[in-house]
C-alpha cells in the first residue's frame, strides 16, 4: 500500500462506519416511534401503569388483544380485488 492508497482506505472505512451508525439511529428512532405508539395505545384502552408494566408476551390474551379500528383495517387488507 502506498502513501496515495492509504487516504482512500481510510474514507472508505469512515464511509462504513457512518452508514452503519445512521442506520443504527435509524432503528432507535424506529424503536422508540412503536414503543411511544403502544404506550398511547394502552392508555387509550383503559390499561392502568402496573398492567403496562406487567405485559409480557407469554399472556396470550393481551398479544391477541386489537382494537376494533385495526382489526377492520386487517380484514380490508385480505380482501381480494376482481378488478
Amino acid at each position: 500500500m502506498n502513501k496515495q492508497q492509504l487516504p482512500t482506505k481510510i474514507w472508505k472505512s469512515a464511509k462504513k462506519c457512518v452508514l452503519k451508525l445512521r442506520q443504527m439511529s435509524i432503528r432507535i428512532i424506529f424503536y422508540k416511534y412503536l414503543s411511544d405508539k403502544e404506550l398511547i395505545f394502552l392508555k387509550e384502552n383503559d390499561f392502568t401503569v402496573s398492567d403496562i408494566k406487567s405485559i409480557t408476551e407469554d399472556d396470550a390474551e393481551t398479544v391477541k388483544y386489537q382494537s376494533p379500528q385495526r382489526q377492520v383495517r386487517q380484514i380490508g387488507k385480505h380482501k381480494k380485488s376482481y378488478a
